[in-house]
Order: structure tokens, then sequence, then C-alpha cells
């Protein structure tokens, strides 16, 4: 989130996450999933769907998992990652994925 505002910041948006995970750190992925999950439904964000990645056609994104959440704005969703309880699970996100991306996408 932090490369600045756009134009998503009226409307609804889904938030696209791609997660790959470090196998040793399983238990910490899912605490912080748990955890993030419930910050998250503070600022109205809810579960689309998910899906585990079986085949790349194209391209080396390779994500074990793939997650669609809808918010009511990216503004919400910038409030969101810098609620305080929010950064205290970095810690948690950074040992249990190897790499995470999350991009707010609006329908177009």
């Amino acid at each position: 989130m932090g490369e600045g505002k756009s134009n998503t910041d009226s409307g609804p948006v889904t938030m696209i996450i791609a997660g790959w995970f470090d196998p040793d750190h399983a238990e910490e992925r899912t605490q912080y999933i748990e955890a993030a999950g419930s910050i998250f439904k503070k600022y109205g964000s809810g579960m689309v769907t998910s899906y585990l990645p079986t085949e790349t056609l194209v391209g080396d994104f390779k994500p074990d998992a793939v997650a669609l959440l809808e918010w009511p704005s990216a503004e919400a969703c910038r409030r969101a990652f810098a609620d305080p309880e929010y950064e205290k699970l970095i810690p948690l996100r950074d040992k249990g994925l190897k790499k995470v991306t999350y991009t707010v996408a609006r329908k177009g």
C-alpha cells in the first residue's frame, strides 16, 4: 500500500493477495492469517474466495495461494494496514510467508 493513493479511493475494491509459504513456519502463517482476518473485518473487508494455483501457463508467477478480499474502499485497506494491531502482526507475516503481495484492484 506504500505506493500512494490511486483512483481506487472511492467505492468498493478487491484486494488480490498472493502468498508464497515458508514451510518451516506454518504455525506463524496460520496465526497471522487468523489475526489479520479479524483486523481486516474491522475495516469492512470480507473474503470472496481463495485458490491454490496448480499451473502457470505463462510467466513465473507461482504463489502457493491466492485470495480475493472485498473492501468498501482503497482507503479502508490503507487504514487496516496502518492499524497498530496489524503492524504488530508483521513479524508473524514475514516469518510465515517467504513473499506476499497485496494488490488493490477495481473492476474495469
